[in-house]
């Protein structure tokens, strides 16, 4: 394994680790916060080794990083975890996010990308909530 993947794993992992602090803000605070995080840590990665490594390397390894210590947490209790899914989306779409728009960089993507952020970001939390609520029977409101 190449060392330079490590080290995109890790630095997601740290990324993911310190922005746990993000979850306590209330409403739609922390799907900004995580959000911009990896969309700006991805960004960062992607500039400093985007020119000796694939695109696609840097996203999955920036992946791994940010779902490794979630995903045995999801697998043996998924139902429980729901509610917390959406960040996960949230973040991986702003991992996605950010690799479209080192490939690219017109004010066009961004623009495309601001769009989605705030549909997904304001818009959307509400009805998850009410999808989580009528699947698991409860009320977080």
């Amino acid at each position: 394994m190449n060392k330079t993947l490590w080290k995109i794993f890790f630095i997601a992992l740290v990324a993911q680790l310190t922005s746990f602090w993000i979850l306590a803000i209330p409403d739609t605070g922390h799907e900004w916060g995580k959000s911009f995080i990896f969309f700006c840590v991805s960004l960062v990665l992607l500039d400093k080794y985007g020119s000796t490594q694939k695109i696609t390397n840097i996203i999955l390894w920036i992946l791994a990083g940010r779902l490794i210590l979630e995903l045995p947490m999801r697998i043996f209790d998924f139902m429980d975890c729901l509610p917390s899914f959406y960040i996960t989306i949230v973040e991986i779409t702003a991992i996605i996010a950010a690799g479209i728009y080192y490939k690219f960089r017109t004010a066009y993507v961004l623009i495309v990308i601001t769009i989605i952020a705030v549909v997904l970001n304001t818009l959307i939390p509400p009805i998850w909530l009410k999808f989580v609520e009528s699947v698991l029977h409860v009320s977080y409101s």
